[in-house]
C-alpha cells in the first residue's frame, strides 16, 4: 500500500468512528519534528483527538487501530481516560507486513490508560 493511500484510510477511519458518535477533532500537527524522509509530507502531518464517552467506544477506537495495524499502517497513539490521540506525522508508516509488537506495545498503552484516573497520559512510541 502506497503512503497516501494509507494516509486517507486513516482519515477515513477517523471519520468512521465520528459517525458512530465519537466526538472527532482532527487538526494540523504541532511537531517540530524535523523527518519527513521516505515519509508521509509534513504538510499532511496531523493530529487526531477522539473523545469517547463509553466503554463501547474505547473498544471501537483500540478495534480500528487494529484493522489499521493489520492493513500494516502504524503511527504514534496517546490518551488518557476520555481522549485518545493519534499522531499522523513523522512516526506515521506503511509496514511490509504487520508488526505485532507494536500492536502489543498499543494494547499496554491503552491498558494503562484504562487503569489512570484521568489526570496523567500513557503515551506508544513507535
Amino acid at each position: 500500500m502506497e503512503i497516501l493511500e494509507a494516509y486517507r484510510r486513516t482519515l477515513d477511519a477517523a471519520g468512521d468512528l465520528r459517525v458512530d458518535g465519537i466526538k472527532t477533532e482532527i487538526t494540523q500537527s504541532r511537531s517540530d519534528h524535523d523527518q519527513e524522509e521516505n515519509g508521509l509530507p509534513k504538510s499532511m502531518w496531523v493530529q487526531i483527538i477522539l473523545h469517547p464517552t463509553k466503554q463501547s467506544q474505547v473498544d471501537a477506537i483500540s478495534q480500528t487501530l487494529d484493522e489499521l495495524g493489520w492493513a500494516c499502517i502504524v503511527f504514534d497513539t496517546s490518551g488518557h481516560k476520555g481522549q485518545r490521540q493519534w499522531d499522523v506525522d513523522w512516526s506515521f508508516a506503511v509496514l511490509d507486513t504487520p508488526d505485532g509488537e507494536w500492536e502489543a506495545r498499543r494494547k499496554e498503552v491503552e491498558g494503562m490508560i484504562n487503569g489512570m484516573d484521568g489526570d496523567g497520559a500513557a503515551e506508544d512510541r513507535r
